[in-house]
């Protein structure tokens, strides 16, 4: 995939053309990838909710256990990193919660909303 990324790039860039015009003949990347890619059936996604946690936001104990439920349903799908994103007032909360609990959290990373 890198090599068709660089090909596209190049080409894009004008070098390959006589006149030197930037991407005058070079389709933008979704229909030249889409053009590359006429074989390959991609699956359906499912997108889900977690379900809502009934309690005040800004206690802490709210937090961790969203950042626990999170933490959870990485592991359920394998994955070995997660970000959550919060707004500045939760953030400095999860980020506490996180130091606290290093070895607990491993791979749930805070955001800024």
């Amino acid at each position: 995939m890198v090599m068709v990324e660089t090909v596209y790039n190049i080409a894009r860039s004008g070098l390959l053309h006589p006149s030197g015009q930037e991407g005058c003949c070079v389709p933008p990347w979704g229909l030249f990838h889409a053009a590359l890619e006429t074989e390959v059936i991609s699956a359906v996604s499912v997108v889900s909710f977690n379900p809502i946690i009934m309690a005040n936001p800004t206690e802490h104990q709210t937090i961790y256990t969203t950042l626990m439920r999170i933490k959870e349903a990485m592991n359920n799908l394998g994955q070995t990193n997660v970000p959550v994103v919060f707004d500045m007032g939760l953030l400095t909360k999860a980020l506490e919660i996180t130091w606290a609990n290093p070895e607990e959290l491993s791979g749930v990373i805070p955001c800024i909303y």
